[in-house]
């Protein structure tokens, strides 16, 4: 009688055995040194996974008893690495992260095992992000990964925006030649307009301008001088007074100034290239008179007081909700007539014109508020029936593809007012709740921190609203909370609450806010305001009406301004702010 017999798991047994006699010194017959560290271990098993090692037994004829030393330079591969590439050698597992992938790109190189390439590689793909793409690129060009390559230059074109600006140019200073050249050259370049993108390249020359001036000639062919302001062109001339072989450059812009004296003033909006961003709001969903639902998706130019159709909507909802996040919009929930809670959300690609279904939220919500903060997609708060509110904070995880709970706010809450602070606080600022069985706008502040999940400051004071108030930071530890009848600014340092006079003033319909209307902030103390009921004291057949109008509030003048009318009069529709490329008016 014959049985056969396998040992579960034996191979990892004999390899776990292996890495214990490796690291107790035993049996071993190579040794790598690394400034004056020395990691001792077995060649059948590094020749087994690096064809280095197997190459230079092979080629050096080493018999059996002979013991193989192996000198690395400390400037290529650190000590820490070499341990944990031998670690990984003998157990197959190692641990990526942002700070050593670079290095361990270099073992995989320097032993040619292209495995932990491979893991390297889809590491980067994972954890790309606006803040990592440019370092990402100069890897990817150094180890020739071609995938993450093309993804970080295109996270890098599509937030152009941010690495020009004062914020993002102290890291985007240092980057190539090639990469700068390859970014202005492109006509989809995410750039704010052509004035950014031509001082982009005079602050990027001047940083390093023993080693840059020379490319100045030729990245200065990529800017359409017809697009760049009368100012900006002045500044530009007297930068380029300092600079050797310019004086081409000089009269080109004298030329287009020349022009535009005897010419009638044109916008400049027509000259933008493909990729210059627009300052929009984005109206989706609502609902119109007589309780039919839209099916469009509209933009306000704000620059140019203009109102165009973007798309349809891939579901029809009011009470829905959106934000903004690079060049995608996200729009979640809302209520139709036969469900009062959707699960439903969508990702719309305003470069590609395009709907991308997304998983389902884990409920069915309406009234929730979504926000952007760090990049990553939130939804706070909500009801998921009639007078029946969550405290859910969900978070959209992009690389698992699905909506995980982030925390939870300090009381069930609607329509709150949502402001963030840097790439990690959540504001959430009242909404409507029960109390005692009433429905109320009690006043309080709850502070998110997004990495820990939790309420890390809750703060109470004694106003309750009776719309969605208005946020703002004058400075850093100061949140202004803005309504019709009673303001308050709070000192989130010193946890105090002060009243103050500044109010906000009804619509020029002398109607206040409610949550019916779209709100969003514009910047520079501007709030749009547009679609929502309001009460009429004129129709003697209706209670109300939806507001056919659009509005833009200056809150140091304290004044609204009436702007362009939209394509529909909406109730309850969600609204965000985002920046459309140019080409979408080519487009429409």
């Amino acid at each position: 009688m014959k049985l056969e017999f396998t040992e579960k798991n034996y191979n990892s047994f004999v390899l776990q055995n292996l890495n214990k006699q490796r690291k107790r010194k035993e049996y071993w017959d190579i040794a790598l040194t690394v400034d004056h560290h020395v990691f001792f271990a077995h060649r059948n098993v590094l020749a087994a996974v690096s064809p280095l090692v197997k190459n230079l037994i092979s080629n050096h004829d080493m018999k059996t008893t002979d013991e193989l030393f192996i000198t690395i330079d400390p400037n290529y591969l650190s000590p820490t690495t070499v341990d944990q590439l031998l670690d990984y050698f003998y157990s197959g597992k190692v641990v990526i992260s942002e700070q050593n992938v670079e290095e361990l790109l270099r073992g995989a190189q320097y032993f040619n095992t292209p495995r932990l390439r491979i893991h390297c590689n889809d590491f980067l793909i994972k954890s790309i992000r606006r803040a990592n793409c440019l370092r990402y690129l100069f890897l990817a060009e150094l180890f020739e990964l071609k995938e993450v390559s093309d993804l970080a230059y295109s996270g890098i074109r599509d937030n152009f925006h941010y690495w020009a600006s004062p914020e993002g140019c102290v890291h985007f200073m240092r980057c190539p030649p090639v990469i700068f050249g390859r970014l202005l050259r492109d006509e989809n370049l995410h750039v704010l307009n052509e004035d950014q993108a031509l001082n982009a390249l005079i602050n990027w020359v001047c940083f390093r301008k023993d080693e840059r001036e020379k490319y100045f000639k030729k990245f200065f062919n990529y800017i359409n001088l017809n697009a760049v302001s009368n100012k900006t062109l002045m500044y530009a001339s007297n930068k380029l007074m300092g600079m050797e072989n310019s004086s081409a450059h000089s009269t080109l812009i004298e030329s287009v100034l020349v022009d535009r004296k005897q010419e009638r003033p044109t916008s400049l909006l027509s000259y933008q290239r493909k990729g210059a961003l627009l300052d929009s709001v984005v109206i989706l969903g609502g609902q119109k008179a007589h309780g039919k639902f839209n099916d469009g998706v509209f933009a306000y130019i704000i620059q140019e007081n203009l109102w165009l159709k973007l798309s349809e909507m891939p579901y029809r909802a009011a009470a829905l909700s959106a934000t903004s996040a690079g060049r995608y919009i996200y729009i979640s929930g809302g209520t139709t007539e036969q469900i009062s809670g959707l699960k439903t959300a969508w990702r719309y690609d305003m470069d590609d014109n395009s709907w991308t279904k997304l998983p389902d939220l884990p409920i069915g919500l309406v009234f929730h508020t979504m926000v952007t903060c760090g990049g990553t997609v939130y939804s706070v708060g909500g009801s998921i029936a009639p007078r029946r509110y969550v405290s859910n904070i969900y978070r959209y995880d992009e690389r698992k593809e699905t909506w995980c709970l982030a925390g939870k706010m300090s009381i069930p809450m609607d329509g709150t007012a949502v402001i963030t602070r840097g790439d990690r606080n959540l504001y959430i600022v009242t909404g409507r709740c029960l109390v005692k069985g009433y429905i109320s706008r009690v006043g309080v502040v709850d502070c998110f921190d997004t990495n820990t999940g939790e309420v890390v400051q809750c703060i109470t004071f004694p106003i309750e609203f009776n719309h969605r108030p208005l946020l703002s930071f004058h400075q850093d530890n100061i949140l202004c909370v803005y309504s019709h009848r009673q303001s308050v600014e709070i000192n989130l340092q010193k946890v105090k609450a002060n009243k103050t006079t500044t109010s906000v003033p009804l619509l020029p319909n002398n109607c206040p806010l409610d949550v019916s209307h779209a709100i969003c902030s514009v910047g520079d103390n501007k709030v749009f305001v547009c679609g929502g009921v309001t009460t009429t004291t004129d129709v003697q057949t209706k209670d109300y009406t939806i507001n056919p109008n659009a509005y833009l509030l200056d809150q140091k003048a304290g004044e609204w301004k009436t702007l362009a009318p939209p394509p529909e009069a909406l109730d309850c529709p969600a609204c965000c702010l985002a920046k459309l490329p140019c080409k979408i008016l080519q487009r429409i």
